[in-house]
């Protein structure tokens, strides 16, 4: 990241010699950082963003400008994009303001006065936000952390439930373990080496319960770190296997050979899977006539810089009434009593303060979909 303190400007086209030029007449008002098409422009912004402005170009090949400022802007909220074209159509225009957020557009050739000017205006609306505004989300930001804690505890509470079940089973194998070595023992017979096969059985589900509570007993500090999202994936859904909710169904993980590492502290990430899978499994504990399948994947764009991990399961569905609620705090479509209304909220808080974005589809009686995608970080 420049330690400059000129505004950053990110300026994008694949017309090498208008690149320059503008770079050029740039340069002396502003930190300028060049890219010749989208995705090299998004790896930029994923790597070595923030920046104030963006001035994109409309037509580009593989990935208009439009598109490229609505992927940008998922990365980086806060950026301020600016269109720069001599192609523009009303309907590029319009997807390029409903979909980029496009602060101004501009016609090529533009006067460099009239260039200028844009961006200033466009640096301003960056830099310096109104006190309301910053008082307003600094209220906001408090209430999704207290709201993302409570949900956390709430998630561990009922998985802490599952595991006290599973002890109190290794418990009754370690006091029938126990007579039997009593009764061997104490006739001066030997031990029975099932017997010491059982402890030791006894013993490795107690270590796994035990570091599973410490793990879900850990605060949530922040979501920034890094982390791997496909070990994540694969220590939640055997966090869940033993605890229970996934007993019943058949659960197919899809995760690459190789690390996919993540813009996402290790608990933040867990806390994003648990709840999503949990969900899952809630979806088709009343399935009796098959056996339900859920469906973890993961997989990476490497040209966009993100990773997509998708909770598949074919149980009852979501009513179409609830869909477009579904993230909204303290909404639940579980019974009375068995769900806070925070989970999903909290899911898309932390997804999107990593600059990801969260997705679901579903259809009643044929199973849900959720989505999310997160940056890709280099490995640590």
């Amino acid at each position: 990241m420049s330690t400059s303190a000129l505004p950053r400007i990110l300026c994008v086209d694949d017309e090498p010699n208008l690149l320059a030029g503008l770079a050029n007449t740039l340069r002396r008002r502003f930190d300028v950082t060049t890219a010749a098409n989208g995705p090299d422009a998004l790896r930029i912004v994923a790597d070595a963003g923030p920046f104030d402005v963006i001035v994109s170009d409309y037509r580009m090949p593989g990935m208009d400008g439009a598109e490229f400022l609505r992927r940008a802007r998922q990365l980086a909220p806060t950026t301020v994009p600016v269109l720069l074209t001599g192609h523009a159509t009303l309907e590029g225009a319009i997807a390029a303001v409903n979909e980029g957020r496009v602060f101004r557009i501009l016609l090529k050739p533009c006067p460099p006065e009239i260039l200028i000017g844009a961006i200033d205006e466009a640096v301003a609306q960056a830099l310096a936000p109104s006190l309301e505004r910053r008082r307003y989300e600094e209220e906001i930001e408090g209430l999704s952390g207290e709201l993302q804690e409570a949900a956390r505890l709430a998630t561990a509470g009922r998985l802490a439930s599952g595991f006290g079940h599973e002890i109190n089973n290794m418990v009754a194998v370690l006091d029938g373990t126990i007579a039997g070595i009593r009764d061997a023992t104490g006739s001066g017979g030997a031990l029975d080496p099932e017997d010491i096969a059982a402890l030791s059985h006894v013993r490795k589900h107690l270590a796994t319960h035990g570091k599973n509570l410490m793990r879900l007993g850990r605060p949530q500090r922040t979501v920034a770190g890094t982390a791997d999202l496909g070990r994540a994936v694969q220590d939640a859904v055997a966090m869940l296997k033993e605890t229970g909710p996934l007993k019943r169904a058949k659960v197919v993980v899809e995760v690459p050979a190789t690390p996919t590492w993540v813009g996402l502290a290790e608990t933040p990430l867990e806390q994003i899977l648990l709840n999503l899978i949990k969900n899952a499994s809630e979806a088709v504990t009343t399935i009796r006539t098959r056996i339900p399948t859920i469906t973890v994947a993961v997989t990476t764009d490497n040209v966009i810089g993100m990773a997509t991990c998708t909770v598949a399961d074919d149980g009852v569905g979501i009513p179409a009434a609830d869909m477009d609620r579904l993230f909204e705090a303290y909404h639940t479509t579980k019974p009375v009593g068995s769900g806070t209304g925070l989970g999903l909220f909290v899911v898309r808080h932390i997804v999107e303060t990593a600059g990801g974005r969260v997705t679901a589809q579903s259809r009643e009686g044929q199973g849900s979909t959720f989505t999310f995608t997160v940056p890709l970080r280099p490995a640590p």
